[in-house]
This record gives structure tokens, sequence and C-alpha cells, in this order.
């Protein structure tokens, strides 16, 4: 929040918006450099975190699929307690980062460091997952429905809410 003086009284402008829209009232206050490489360094920073945010929310749509799938092939609920638990601890990570202002700016090796682990433990769901499908009979891939983009994932959000889940296993033949 850069500071503002109005007469003589110096306050913090909490007007809410991103610091780069005023480079030299936020930013080089405490940072020397020119507001380009003030601006170019932001967002080097921000786009290493966002490729590392956007590969763990892929892991983690997909670790939430592979529970699905679990549950369609047959998995109880006892089976799926550890791993549902595991999912809600890795996503937890993932979300600290992508709700943060600022993307990982002011501590870009600790949100890495956070997404690593949101990534690594979707990893680990992901393997448990294959595992449990596996005891159930069920070895092809899982069959994710198309979200690649908002809309796509909204429509299938919403089936889901109105209890139209996807077959995510392939049908014997």
């Amino acid at each position: 929040m850069p500071y503002k003086t109005e007469g003589a009284e110096k306050f913090s402008d909490h007007h809410i918006r991103s610091p780069l829209a005023d480079i030299t009232s936020t930013c080089s206050v405490c940072h020397r450099w020119s507001e380009a490489d003030a601006k170019k360094q932001v967002e080097v920073i921000q786009d290493r975190v966002k490729e590392v945010r956007d590969r763990g929310k892929t892991a983690l749509v997909q670790a939430h699929f592979d529970i699905a799938a679990c549950m369609e092939a047959g998995a109880t609920d006892e089976e799926l307690t550890a791993v549902r638990e595991e999912l809600r601890y890795a996503q937890m990570h993932w979300d600290f980062v992508a709700s943060s202002n600022g993307m990982g700016f002011h501590a870009p090796q600790e949100s890495q460091r956070i997404l690593a682990t949101a990534l690594d433990r979707a990893a680990q769901i992901r393997v448990v997952c294959a595992r449990i499908l596996a005891k159930h009979g069920y070895t092809d891939e899982v069959l994710y429905p198309d979200y690649s983009t908002k809309s796509k994932a909204q429509i299938v959000l919403e089936r889901f809410a109105a209890g139209e889940r996807p077959s995510l296993l392939k049908k014997s033949e």
C-alpha cells in the first residue's frame, strides 16, 4: 500500500489494486529498480509461480477425478478415507498460494515450495488411486471430462452438482 500525503498527514492508501499500477509509489519505495526493471522482475517471478500453480491445478483436478473413478469402480469409503484426507491437505497448500495477492512475488521460493508440496502430494494420491482401481479390476486410464476452459469446467461442475457424474471408466467390451 503506497503512502499518500494530504496536507501534513501521511497515510497508507487502502485503494486495492495491483502495485504495478503505480510502481513509483509502491515497489520503488523499497526496491531501487527502474519502473521497467521492476515490472519485468515482477512478471518473471509471477510467470514462474503461475507455471507451477497451473501444473498443480491440473494434478489436483485429476486427483479429484481419480477418487471419483475409484468410487465408480466400487471402492469403499474406508478405502478412500486416507486418500481424501491427503487430497484436502494438497488442496489446502495449492489454495494458499493461488489465493494470495501477488502471485508469489514477495516470497517466490516459499510459494514454489508450497506449490511443490501440493504437486507432489497430488501425484502420490494419483498413484494410490491407480492401485485402488487395479484392486477393483480396472487398469485402463481414467477418462477425464473436458475441463480445458472455464466454461467447460463449469459445465462439468454443474453436472456433478445435479448428480450427473460422468463415466470415468472405459466400459469392457
